[in-house]
């Protein structure tokens, strides 16, 4: 199981571990220029003084035919601290060899020193290749052919700088186990806000969701909290919603269940046979009222939140609405109801087409359903620059303005109305035109009355 506190700690611990071992590089990199600009200070003093003691001891007839030799202290280098120095010296004196020369003569150099050619280094710092070693080199030249030499082996400079850089490492290495125990106590500590989030998540009630508070949470995730707050609102709105609609489509379904168990009865009760084809005939307009009431909210569930996303195709309305309205002119038009059908050509949008045959019957059934007896639909389809816009106006007693945003609600039916219905055929029609991405207006007809309901669609680009 993946945990948030594992990488936290462990890229902490990292970028800790990288900025010190940078740090301990950049500081061991400016010890060691100062260590080499040490040594060399100290090299050239020294054969500084060798040159000046030489001048004022060493004269032509105090020298003897063989070179004095310069003795040292036989310390080992490998010796570190107290063990490297004492009374005598130090470890790494020996290492160090002087010369000096009076014309071609050799005066003096140190002990175990080989001869050197006094010209193998050049004047002021160098550096001199003696076999596998590399010296670094002071050369001073004084009066009367008088030359000191000093040589140091770059190898002891070497061993100086691992020995700071293993002083310099040892206490990073040794701080890493508290440094990493430090950091997943912050992160531990930092994460008490999140498990407190998760067990208030955890405790809602599947009934009634409540928002989580932010009083003790950090301000640095309070933008989480309020995304969860936002979707346990949309969550509790939904389930409310659904709740709603449960009790609405039981109450909606009660009524035609119930109509047809008294029409039922009417039936086994009837005396004649107009009363049985009375009663059958009642029987019949409850089922399918059920029926209808049924598909329309099959059709609304499938249209609700979850649902599969729509094929839009192009579909171009001029040409597929005569043909779909000829279809249910043919399945069940009153002969006294008119329907008219005025559309512009190359009235193209992107659109599911079964969601929008969907969309047309609801609408051209709620029309003639509503419109008065007989009903007048008048169905228009035009272009502008950018859209197109379907519109279905009816000549009945239309609805007030304060009414056209409720009658999208499912079940809702404004008082007085007479025809039959389950309220959900423009709940279908909204839902559609969301999916579909266009624009739903509730208006009065040309004349004043009637309703009308418009819908505009982004146009689709003209097929060469």
């Amino acid at each position: 199981m993946r945990t948030l506190w594992k990488p936290l700690l462990v890229g902490l611990l990292l970028a800790t571990t990288a900025a010190g071992a940078l740090s301990t590089w950049v500081s061991w990199r400016a010890a060691r220029v100062e260590v080499d600009e040490l040594l060399d200070a100290e090299l050239s003093q020294s054969v500084r003084a060798l040159a000046v003691l030489a001048e004022g001891l060493l004269g032509d007839d105090s020298l003897d035919a063989q070179p004095r030799e310069l003795p040292a202290w036989q310390g080992a280098m490998e010796q570190l601290g107290a063990a490297a120095t004492g009374a005598r010296g130090h470890a790494y004196e020996r290492l160090r060899r002087y010369y000096l020369w009076r014309g071609e003569r050799l005066l003096l150099r140190s002990q175990d020193a080989p001869a050197l050619d006094r010209e193998a280094a050049i004047e002021g710092f160098g550096e001199v290749v003696e076999g596998d070693a590399v010296w670094r080199s002071f050369r001073l030249d004084g009066p009367d052919g008088l030359r000191a030499l000093g040589l140091e082996p770059l190898q002891v400079r070497a061993h100086i700088s691992v020995e700071i850089a293993r002083g310099m490492a040892w206490p990073l290495l040794l701080e890493l186990p508290l440094l990493g125990l430090l950091i997943w106590a912050a992160v531990r500590m930092g994460s008490r806000s999140l498990r407190r989030i998760a067990r208030a998540v955890s405790a809602q009630a599947g009934d009634r969701l409540q928002p989580i508070e932010r009083t003790r949470v950090p301000v640095e995730i309070h933008g989480l909290v309020d995304a969860i707050n936002d979707l346990l609102g949309r969550v509790d709105e939904t389930l409310r919603r659904e709740r709603r609609f449960i009790d609405e489509a039981a109450h909606e379904l009660r009524t035609p269940v119930a109509g047809m168990r008294l029409h039922l009865s009417n039936l086994i009760e009837a005396e004649d046979d107009a009363g049985r084809t009375r009663a059958l005939a009642q029987i019949q307009r409850a089922q399918a009222r059920l029926e209808r009431g049924v598909a329309q909210l099959l059709t609304l569930s499938r249209l609700g939140p979850g649902a599969p996303a729509p094929r839009s195709q192009r579909v171009d309305l001029s040409a597929q609405l005569p043909g779909w309205l000829a279809e249910w002119i043919d399945a069940g038009l009153a002969n006294d109801d008119e329907l008219e059908l005025v559309a512009e050509p190359g009235c193209a949008i992107d659109i599911d087409p079964d969601q929008l045959q969907l969309l047309l019957r609801n609408l051209v059934d709620n029309a003639l359903r509503h419109g008065g007896r007989p009903a007048q639909v008048r169905i228009e389809v035009v272009r502008s620059a950018n859209e197109v816009r379907l519109a279905v106006e009816d000549a009945g007693p239309g609805l007030p303005p304060d009414e056209r945003a409720r009658v999208l609600d499912p079940f809702y039916r404004p008082p007085g109305t007479r025809a039959d219905g389950s309220g959900l055929g423009l709940s279908i029609v909204a839902r559609v035109v969301e999916l579909s991405g266009g624009q739903l207006s509730l208006g009065a007809g040309r004349e004043g009355h009637g309703l009308r309901v418009e819908i505009a669609w982004p146009s689709s680009p003209r097929v060469p």
